[in-house]
């Protein structure tokens, strides 16, 4: 896919923008990240609603208006459950939150590098300073294992972690190293996220059968000690 050109990365950037303040998004902010050494996109731009019926509803006004200038988003994620949807733009990354969702991922904190613009009323207001965190009276998430982590969630918060935190355009935006452009790319990381998983697999069954082995001469020396 040919990259954009500034002027049309700026355009889109600003299309968005408009599209999600159409739909009362709250704390917009884009993330400017061109200046940070190998980043996976141009722009971030963060929002969150106070329902999912809200971040889809932004969703689709992203897509209408962005459907309009002949844009449409390169991949697209998360429509279903609401809490985090991504509209993949590749040099612009739109992200529509669930409120919660966004306390607990704190994107602008993961890039604090990044030039931040807020947005109120249609109004861009440059800032460094990173969007305050709503949550109160909990651990560091820094402190937290991911089984910390899952064990503080219900079953059903618990199973949508596990599978955000598996889809290619999340562990991006997370830092995470997966290639940002080329489905053939995102598929080959795809594939090195899985090898690793059967890697470790294998690892596991090895350390058992090692184990058991250990555990049949044992049995087996004790059987000829009382003959």
């Amino acid at each position: 896919m040919a990259k954009k050109k500034a002027g049309d990365t700026e355009t889109l950037k600003d299309l968005v923008i408009d599209a999600i303040l159409d739909k009362k998004g709250q704390d917009v902010v884009s993330l400017d990240l061109r200046d940070i050494h190998d980043t996976v996109a141009d722009y971030f731009i963060i929002t969150h609603g106070d329902s999912s019926t809200q971040v889809n509803a932004i969703f689709q006004s992203v897509l209408e208006k962005t459907k309009e200038s002949g844009q449409l988003p390169f991949h697209a994620e998360g429509q279903k459950n609401g809490e985090w949807v991504i509209a993949d733009f590749v040099d612009v990354v739109v992200h529509i939150f669930y409120r919660e969702r966004r306390d607990f991922y704190q994107l602008e904190e993961l890039w604090n590098d990044a030039k931040v613009t807020k947005y109120e009323d249609g109004t861009a207001i440059k800032t460094k300073a990173v969007r305050p965190s709503n949550k109160k009276n909990q651990p560091d998430s820094e402190d937290m294992t991911l089984e910390e982590v899952e064990r503080s969630l219900s079953p059903r918060e618990r199973k949508e972690l596990r599978g955000s935190l598996s889809r290619p355009a999340i562990r991006r935006s997370l830092g995470e190293d997966v290639p940002a452009r080329g489905t053939s790319a995102r598929k080959a990381a795809d594939k090195k996220f899985t090898d690793k998983k059967i890697q470790e697999r294998k690892a596991t069954s090895k350390k058992a059968a090692a184990k058991n082995a250990k555990g049949s001469k044992t049995a087996t020396k004790n059987t000829s000690k009382k003959k």
